[in-house]
């Protein structure tokens, strides 16, 4: 029988599974405090270099197409909620980000854009940032 933390609660997507898989082979321990101290999180980090990063996103979500803007939302916001380490909800971030699901952002992705922006990458309140992604300009602009 399953327990009931299994029944009440969905398990990790795939794709979640795959994004921490590869942060993990990429973790740079020594660069880590350093970035989470540099940008004041209360979240730790892998210490995966934002270039490293892009490319990971390019391979991963390349690899791992979601089906339908209800998936995308589910992987993000499972992301977004489960989230250890900063470069996880940075994973979140660059998947509802893609040129490929801009039809997905529709007034129906306001309420997973609305928790991102408000809860911030940190794991505190959001703090700016200087590249606008489809959360901001989904909140600011509205969607189509």
């Amino acid at each position: 029988m399953a327990s009931e933390d299994s029944r009440t609660r969905p398990m990790t997507h795939r794709l979640a599974g795959v994004i921490r898989a590869a942060l993990r082979k990429h973790a740079d321990k020594a660069k880590a405090p350093q970035m989470q101290r540099y940008m004041k999180s209360d979240m730790p980090y892998y210490g995966v270099s934002a270039p490293v990063q892009r490319r990971l996103w390019r391979e991963v979500f390349a690899d791992h197409p979601v089906a339908s803007c209800e998936e995308l939302r589910e992987v993000a916001l499972g992301l977004w909620r489960d989230a250890r380490y900063r470069e996880e909800r940075y994973a979140a971030i660059g998947l509802t980000d893609l040129r490929r699901y801009r039809v997905c952002q529709t007034l129906d992705a306001i309420p997973m854009y609305e928790e991102m922006i408000v809860t911030g990458p940190g794991g505190t309140t959001s703090t700016s940032s200087p590249r606008t992604t489809s959360a901001t300009r989904c909140a600011t602009s509205g969607c189509e």
